[in-house]
């Protein structure tokens, strides 16, 4: 087993990002991944994964949206509220929110190590 940590292969839309641990990934209407260019309900930059001692986060960096992380293929869920972060344990997962009527999902699956 290797001591280098897992990437995050992050999907939306047809658009894949390979996410090493030291990089930083924003989502959001204007975002490194841009949701929905045209939504003016959601937030210009909503939230980012970034890694931390060893850990995959997904912060929210909005001020009204809830961001829900769901297990995929698992009953887990962690809600995170706007200004707050959680460390995701899941191999795949789901990131969903929405915004002005319009749901919103990004997947990522952790993959290499």
């Amino acid at each position: 087993m290797s001591d280098r940590m897992a990437a995050l292969l992050v999907e939306h839309d047809g658009a894949q990002v390979r996410l090493e641990p030291e990089q930083v990934l924003t989502f959001g209407r204007s975002g490194d991944l841009a949701v929905d260019a045209d939504n003016q309900h959601l937030h210009r930059v909503l939230g980012c994964f970034a890694a931390h001692e060893g850990g995959w986060f997904v912060q929210n960096l909005g001020r009204f949206t809830t961001i829900c992380v769901v297990e995929r293929g698992g009953a887990g869920r962690v809600d995170i509220l706007p200004d707050e972060q959680a460390e995701i344990g899941f191999d795949a997962f789901a990131v969903t929110f929405e915004a002005g009527g319009s749901h919103y999902e990004i997947g990522a699956v952790r993959v290499g190590a």
